[in-house]
C-alpha cells in the first residue's frame, strides 16, 4: 500500500503545472485559451495565479510569465512569448459617442484611460510630436485588466498590448487608432527553473504555450 501511495502521488504530481502570470495576460490572453489546452490533456491541472510586476522568480511554481526587456541574448530557462508594443485603441461605442479619430493630436481632446501612470501616454505622445505633458489627465486605474474593461466600456482611448488584444481587434470590440506603438522592446517571456527537472506535465504546457504564441504571431 506505501509502495502504490507513493505511485498515485507521483502520478498527481506529475499531471498538475503551477503557473504564475501578469493579470491582464492571464486574464486577456491565456484563459480563452485555456478551453484548447484541456481538450488536448484533459488529465493535467493547471493552477494560475498572479504575479506582481518586477518579480523574477517564483519558487512555489514551474512556470512564469513576466513582462521584462529584451536583450537579444539566449538564456537558460526564459523563451518569448510575444512583442509587447501598445497601441492606442478604443471601443466602436466611444466612437460612435465622440465622433472620429483622425490624427494623433486629436488625442488631445478625448479621454485618456492609463494604467498605473501617465508614463505610457507621455512616450507615445512625444513620439508623434505632441506635447506629453498634454497627456497627463484622465482615469488612472491600477491594473490592466480595469484598463481593458474600461476600455471595453467606451470609457476612453487606452494604450494597450497589441498582442494581448488580438482577439478584440479581430472581433472588433476594439479598434487600433494609429499604428505608431511604443515599448519595442519590452515583451513577455516565459521562464522557468533551469536548474529544475521539468515534469512532463510541465514541459507540455510550455510546449502548448509557446505554440499558441507562435500562432498568435503568425
Amino acid at each position: 500500500m506505501a509502495i502504490e501511495t507513493q505511485y498515485l502521488r507521483k502520478e498527481q504530481d506529475n499531471s498538475s503545472v503551477r503557473v504564475s502570470a501578469l493579470p491582464m495576460f492571464g486574464i486577456a490572453w491565456l484563459l480563452p485559451r485555456m478551453p484548447d489546452f484541456w481538450a488536448r490533456h484533459p488529465t493535467i491541472n493547471v493552477a494560475l495565479t498572479y504575479s506582481p510586476p518586477n518579480v523574477r522568480e517564483f519558487p512555489d511554481h514551474d512556470l512564469w510569465i513576466g513582462f521584462e526587456e529584451d536583450s537579444n541574448v539566449p538564456t537558460r530557462g526564459r523563451a518569448p512569448l510575444m512583442n509587447g508594443a501598445t497601441v492606442p485603441v478604443c471601443s466602436p461605442l466611444y466612437l460612435d459617442r465622440k465622433g472620429p479619430i483622425l490624427q494623433p493630436s486629436d488625442l488631445t481632446g478625448h479621454d485618456l484611460l492609463h494604467e498605473e501612470s501617465y508614463d505610457p501616454w507621455n512616450a507615445w505622445f512625444s513620439a508623434n510630436g505632441i506635447e506629453p505633458e498634454l497627456a497627463e489627465r484622465g482615469r488612472v486605474l491600477t491594473d490592466g485588466n480595469l484598463l481593458l474593461a474600461s476600455v471595453l466600456a467606451g470609457d476612453g482611448v487606452a494604450l494597450v498590448h497589441k498582442a494581448i488584444i488580438s482577439r478584440h481587434l479581430k472581433s472588433h470590440t476594439l479598434v487600433q487608432l494609429f499604428d505608431c506603438q511604443v515599448e519595442e522592446k519590452f515583451g513577455y517571456f516565459l521562464s522557468w527553473d533551469p536548474e529544475v527537472t521539468l515534469r512532463r506535465s510541465v514541459l507540455t504546457f510550455r510546449d502548448w504555450l509557446l505554440e499558441c504564441a507562435n500562432e498568435a504571431i503568425g
